[in-house]
């Protein structure tokens, strides 16, 4: 089944007004491909953690799986392969290096073996939607032509640690809530990160609200998942917002 073309997303882009920034910038891309209520309810954590870091309304860009209307965060479309790459190739016109990207997953997540242009078998951690899934690598190449600042990159669903182990290189930091071939369970770690950034007001860096967040979420103390961290960066150097 075709994913719907993003429409919305379309006309958003098309009427931003050009050139108007003036200075560094936050953006924030928040992406659910789910139908969950634990979904809706991270993706509104994640939205507030944007806003208490100071990012614009205007520079967050929310897919779910319905693409409706929420009372808890504006949606810009629905979350499919077609929206992510249009948004992060729009976005790799409109970063530059002074810029902060915080690009936040939750969802399923499953873990596939595909043949790549060698006839080789490779293994490879996917990204849910409605419609289709994205695989890590396709992630990667929507990704290649954004260099910001520092790039948060964090992977809530299933074998999100595929993604993290592909995505946490050069400028960015890279977080997943369970290993590249292991889930991760009832998407509890993203909500200790965002209540320790909640807790230290965003005068918290990456690597220390990781920390805290291991110790924070009951899943991970017991053991059920090993939430990792990746990247050629220190994360305790890294913040959320670029003022910081």
């Amino acid at each position: 089944m075709t994913s719907p073309h993003p429409k919305t997303l379309e006309q958003i882009l098309k009427d931003r007004t050009p050139n108007y920034k003036k200075g560094p910038t936050n953006y924030a891309v928040l992406f659910s491909g789910g139908f969950k209520p634990i979904y809706e309810e991270n993706l509104s954590l994640a939205y507030k953690t944007a806003l208490l870091n100071k990012y614009r309304v205007e520079d967050i860009f929310i897919f779910d799986g319905t693409g409706k209307k929420s009372p808890h965060y504006p949606v810009v479309d629905v979350a499919s392969k077609e929206s992510l790459s249009m948004i992060l190739q729009f976005l790799s016109r409109e970063i530059c290096q002074d810029d902060v990207l915080f690009l936040y997953v939750t969802g399923h997540g499953n873990r596939v073996i595909i043949q790549n242009d060698g006839n080789k078998k490779e293994e490879l951690s996917t990204i849910e939607t409605p419609w289709e899934d994205i695989t890590e690598l396709d992630l990667e190449e929507y990704l290649q032509d954004i260099d910001p600042r520092t790039g948060i990159l964090f992977y809530d669903q299933c074998y999100g640690g595929g993604f993290a182990q592909r995505t946490g290189k050069r400028n960015c930091v890279a977080i997943s809530a369970s290993e590249a071939h292991k889930p991760s369970y009832s998407n509890t770690f993203p909500q200790a990160f965002f209540e320790i950034c909640a807790a230290y007001e965003s005068d918290v860096s990456v690597g220390l609200a990781f920390k805290l967040a291991k110790k924070r979420d009951l899943v991970t103390k017991v053991r059920q998942q090993y939430p990792q961290i990746l990247s050629e960066l220190n994360p305790r150097t890294v913040f959320l917002n670029y003022n910081t």
